[in-house]
């Protein structure tokens, strides 16, 4: 997701801009199909990118209009790689908190894991072998050790994940999520790409097979403080937790549908659901928030609607299931057209599902079928064969 901050080049400060201010007057801003082109080569993690960055530089803006124009049609492209099929999400907490705020984050997972919002991601992203159903939270854990202030991905990350599995403090398996929470003063990095200028959150794997025999990859994310100078970049909300909770949705659904891309190295396994020049199911939809209500406890919780390929449109629920409500979307209307992470082309996602929209054109599955990089989309009439495009892995950015 993208945040709203420019460089006074004049104090060397950051501050919180408006959204008329110009994408432009930032120099931190980076190209955003070169970012997807080069994703691949380092093997690190995928990040929701700021509200400036993806107005001025995600290629959707300009496509996804053609695209609805002509009643051409965008689907994520299945690799070949996992889904977590009964996610276990575990949060752990890199920071002061209040005993309040954790309790509330898992209870917030507790309604993606066991809702409509999971049965929506299991009905579009579910493969052969691989059916996504509800999950489970496991208790939080609130880190002990010695603090530093800024956590960077490929220096400190990684390897603290690695020594908390040598201690003992958590045991991975295959559906294991670790959404890592920071403190407010705490700061992450990837590379020279700092939180809430380059991106508002991400998710990443790790290579653990040398040291657990339960699963090869390890999937975690950062999630980085939403107040202070982050406040207002990465969502439209006035309220942080807010914009928090739709990182969180985001990074939540794109963890259980491409969990591996941190470790992919071109497009084919262990990549799983992902289109070039897009990103993942939430990259296209990016901060376009909406409050659901739990229909079992009666809360409400701020999530971010994510990409269908069935109804081509952002959604947060399938139309047919109405076990959870949509809240008046005065709010989301709001959202969608201050985010605009692909303009005006998506804003008829901003209605409510109860309209029950009709799926756009009938849903291929998207595969590959060859280790000599083909692509086949198969449909009830006719099989095309498609060459897949080359993708250069020798240099990334973040």
């Amino acid at each position: 997701m993208p945040p709203n901050l420019a460089q006074d080049n004049a104090s060397g400060h950051t501050q919180t801009v408006k959204h008329k201010k110009r994408p432009s007057e930032n120099p931190h801003v980076m190209n955003m199909k070169q970012f997807l082109l080069t994703s691949f080569a380092t093997a690190s993690a995928v990040s929701a990118t700021p509200l400036f960055q993806v107005r001025r530089d995600h290629p959707a803006n300009a496509l996804v209009s053609r695209q609805f124009a002509d009643n051409s049609s965008m689907f994520l492209v299945y690799y070949g790689g996992p889904v977590l099929t009964k996610v276990e999400v575990q949060p752990i907490f890199y920071g002061a908190f209040a005993e309040e705020t954790k309790s509330t984050l898992s209870s917030f997972y507790s309604f993606l894991t066991n809702s409509v919002y999971t049965d929506f991601i299991a009905d579009e992203w579910s493969v052969t072998g691989q059916k996504i159903e509800h999950g489970s939270v496991l208790p939080s854990i609130t880190y002990s050790g010695a603090l530093v202030d800024s956590l960077d991905d490929a220096t400190y990350t990684k390897q603290l994940l690695r020594n908390m599995i040598k201690a003992g403090t958590i045991k991975p398996n295959s559906n294991s999520y670790y959404p890592i929470y920071l403190g407010s003063g705490v700061n992450a990095t990837q590379g020279s790409h700092v939180a809430c200028v380059h991106f508002c959150g991400y998710h990443g794997t790790v290579d653990i097979s040398d040291i657990s025999t339960k699963t090869k990859y390890l999937y975690y994310a950062i999630l980085p403080d939403q107040a202070g100078w982050c406040m207002g970049g990465c969502g439209d909300s006035e309220d942080p937790f807010e914009n928090l909770m739709s990182i969180s949705a985001h990074e939540f659904a794109e963890a259980v549908t491409n969990p591996a891309i941190g470790v992919a190295k071109s497009l084919g396994s262990p990549l799983s659901w992902y289109l070039m020049g897009y990103g993942e199911t939430g990259d296209i939809c990016n901060t376009i928030q909406e409050t659901m209500t739990d229909a079992v406890t009666g809360k409400t919780w701020v999530v971010q609607k994510l990409w269908s390929n069935k109804y081509q449109m952002c959604m947060s629920q399938s139309p047919s299931n109405k076990a959870a409500k949509i809240a008046p979307s005065s709010d989301t209307a709001v959202t969608t057209s201050k985010s605009s992470t692909i303009s005006a082309a998506l804003s008829k996602s901003s209605s409510s599902v109860n309209a029950a929209p009709k799926p756009a054109i009938s849903k291929p599955a998207y595969v590959i079928t060859t280790k000599a990089a083909k692509t086949t989309k198969k449909t009830t009439t006719k099989k095309t064969t498609t060459k897949k495009a080359a993708v250069k892995t020798t240099t990334k950015k973040k």
